[in-house]
């Protein structure tokens, strides 16, 4: 699985840049969606393997959760700030901070209070998409972003991180969901299908409606559930090693390859297949350590590549050089950062996650599981 989830960042990192040696794949929002149903299929099994076992459950499983999103988080936040303020020192240019420093005064204390909590604790990044600044300097629902001057998304600090927040919202829920029956969890996917084909055809069938209302995405972390569900029925004894391979590598190569197949709907056929193949995915991968040591890069890619980009961006300007090979150099670099995140912060921290589990949960063998996140 964890092959799947660093190119499904490599991905991202493609469509925020350049193509790859003329290869774009999928765009960022189906691969954010595959990521959804990652999540959700992750989070099943370890609410229901482990967290749900106990009393204290859900405390010790959100606890869990922060110490795996937010320092790697914080640590890229701090590079923002940092490399901007370094900016502002040398060439004048606040970079990230721009936006801070041009409209600062056009907007009121309930707006800055805003900016300061979203960017420091990631709840409420997904909304920045439908709000706007109002001429008070409020900040008021928009149904379409792309209009506003300055946009609300502007003032984020870490850009991809609005994906993680509609995970927190997710993740708040999840203990609850992966408790329900099949029927309620199939009602709640017909409403999700259903709200967004009814919003589209009133016409909102454009971005941000498309992939950054929670309500809609939903529908993919339960999907994520369902499959998980599947794969605990699954008798895997009657399948052959083999095939569970040939699964494995049909959907990456799918994944790779993913602009050349023909179909007109294949943003939906792909979603559909990797909610049907994880469970194979997973069995063929699950006790592969490399596969899980390599799966541990999908996020810090993911979190640190606007930054890694924007610095390569800084220095090719400074030094004039060339632009070329922007998706190459930021997913080289990305690697490189994410080893340092990976070695210094992520490990040491996966360390004490691992202390917390065994001292909450001794009737189970604790394991490093692998886990997602953008």
């Amino acid at each position: 699985m964890g092959k799947l989830r660093v190119l499904l960042a490599i991905i991202v990192v493609i469509a925020h840049t350049e193509p790859f040696f003329g290869l774009y794949s999928m765009g960022g929002d189906v691969a954010v969606k595959a990521f959804y149903i990652i999540s959700g299929f992750y989070m099943s099994m370890v609410l229901t393997t482990k967290y749900l076992k106990k009393k204290n459950g859900y405390k010790i499983f959100i606890t869990n959760r922060a110490l795996r999103l937010y320092p790697t988080y914080w640590a890229v936040l701090l590079g923002a700030v940092g490399l901007s303020l370094v900016s502002l020192g040398f060439t004048g240019s606040p970079f990230k901070l721009a936006p801070y420093f041009a409209h600062f005064d056009e907007f009121n204390l309930t707006t800055f209070c805003y900016f300061i909590f979203t960017n420091i604790f990631i709840f409420g990044q997904d909304l920045s998409s439908f709000l706007e600044i109002d001429q008070t300097g409020a900040l008021a629902f928009t149904s379409n972003f792309w209009p506003s001057s300055p946009k609300v998304l502007e003032f984020l600090l870490v850009p991809p991180a609005w994906t993680i927040g509609v995970e927190l919202m997710f993740y708040l829920k999840a203990p609850f969901l992966v408790k329900r029956s099949n029927l309620f969890l199939a009602v709640l996917c017909a409403i999700s299908i259903g709200w967004r084909l009814y919003f589209y055809q009133i016409g909102y069938d454009f971005d941000p409606w498309t992939y950054r209302f929670y309500p809609f995405e939903l529908l993919f972390f339960l999907l994520g559930i369902f499959s998980h569900r599947i794969y605990q029925v699954i008798n895997f004894e009657q399948i052959q090693m083999r095939s569970l391979g040939y699964a494995t590598h049909f959907i990456l190569l799918f994944t790779f390859l993913y602009q050349f197949v023909p179909f007109d709907w294949k943003d939906t056929l792909y979603l559909i297949l990797i909610t049907t193949l994880l469970p194979f995915i997973f069995q063929y991968s699950k006790n592969d350590r490399l596969d899980r040591k390599f799966g541990e890069y999908s996020y810090p890619i993911y979190i640190s590549h606007f930054l890694v980009a924007s610095i390569i961006m800084i220095l090719r300007n400074a030094l004039n050089i060339p632009w070329e090979y922007m998706s190459e150099l930021t997913i080289i670099a990305c690697f490189a950062a994410s080893y340092i995140l990976i070695v210094w912060l992520i490990d040491p921290i996966e360390s004490v996650r691992a202390k917390i589990a065994k001292k909450n949960t001794p009737s189970v063998s604790v394991k490093k599981t692998e886990v997602l996140i953008k």
